[in-house]
This record gives C-alpha cells, sequence and structure tokens, in this order.
C-alpha cells in the first residue's frame, strides 16, 4: 500500500512541478522522464495490488472450504463418541421414545422363530448405532420343545426392562429386582 502512495506522491509532485512551469527544458525532460517511470511503477503496483486482491479472494474461499469441511468432522466426531460409549437408557421416557422411532416394530410380525429373532437383533442393532445396550433373549421350552419368547432387555436405573420387538410394549417385573450396572 505504501508503494501505492509513494507512486502517486512522485506523480503529483512531477505534474505540480511541471504546471510551475519554472523548469529549463532539460528538468522538464528529466521530469517527464520521472514521471514516465513513476507512472510505470504506479500500473506494476496497481497490478500487483490486482493480483494479491485475487489471491486473497481464492484463500477465503479455500478458508470457508475448510472450515465447513472442519465443522461436518467435528459434528461426525462428536456423533462417534457418542457411539463409542454405549449406554443404558436414562429413563422409561427415554426407552418409549426411542422405540417409538425405530421401525422394527412396524414391520409385518415374523412367520418363524428366526425371524422372529433376527427382528430382535435389528433392535439391538439400531440401538447400539445411536449408542445404546439392549441385549437379546428367548426362553426354550424343554417339556413342548419350543420358544415360548423372544425379548428385548435393557437396563433403566438399574432395573431391567423387557420388550417383544414387534409389538415394542415394555414391560417391568417387579421380581427381577434391580441389577447392579457395572
Amino acid at each position: 500500500m505504501s508503494k501505492v502512495f509513494s507512486g502517486v506522491f512522485a506523480v503529483l509532485f512531477i505534474f505540480s512541478m511541471l504546471l510551475v512551469g519554472g523548469c529549463s527544458g532539460e528538468d522538464k525532460a528529466l521530469l517527464a522522464q520521472e514521471r514516465d517511470a513513476a507512472n510505470s511503477q504506479l500500473q506494476q503496483t496497481q497490478a500487483e495490488l490486482s493480483t494479491a486482491c485475487a489471491d486473497l479472494a481464492v484463500a477465503e474461499t479455500e478458508l470457508a472450504a475448510l472450515k465447513a469441511s472442519f465443522d461436518a468432522a467435528q459434528k461426525t466426531i462428536t456423533e462417534l463418541q457418542a457411539k463409542a460409549s454405549p449406554r443404558y437408557f436414562s429413563s422409561p421416557i427415554e426407552l418409549a421414545n426411542w422405540l417409538a422411532k425405530d421401525p422394527v416394530s412396524e414391520e409385518p410380525d415374523a412367520m418363524t422363530y428366526g425371524a422372529w429373532y433376527a427382528k430382535a437383533l435389528r433392535v439391538q442393532q439400531n440401538a447400539a448405532a445411536e449408542g445404546f445396550l439392549v441385549s437379546v433373549q428367548y426362553h426354550y421350552c424343554d417339556e413342548r420343545h419350543i420358544i415360548e419368547y423372544i425379548a428385548c432387555l435393557t437396563v433403566v436405573n438399574g432395573y431391567m426392562f423387557m420388550w417383544n420387538p414387534e409389538t415394542d410394549d415394555v414391560e417391568l417385573d417387579p421380581l427381577w429386582g434391580t441389577s447392579k450396572v457395572i
């Protein structure tokens, strides 16, 4: 910037000297050469300034893109950190709200035990993807050689909750008592 001001000052000085007219022909020729040199330097400085402004605009655009990329990466890191340390649901309401959003219970009823168990495993997988701990169990009746039920289980405030993955009807059996979460 100071180059621009110096160049402008030099040109103005030369013009003022030429206008005064108190110079000899030789002085005028010398002043004209200096004027031309100052004009050339001013044009070069203006070209450099234009290039610098263009470079700055490119750098600002790159900075904005990098900032957007950084913000997206930071969001991803935050989401991954939430999932990296799975936890139990903090309340029955949080569990009920999560189950209401989970799509597995909206699927058609399973026609086989394997399909029913697979639905329970999908609930477990969906919960894990959002950072929650859910286990799957089934109860097999030896006398009749059938599976009596398949259920998803989780712990909420030390109490075990169970639900059918096809209905999302959560049950709390007081006989289970509380469990210590390690």
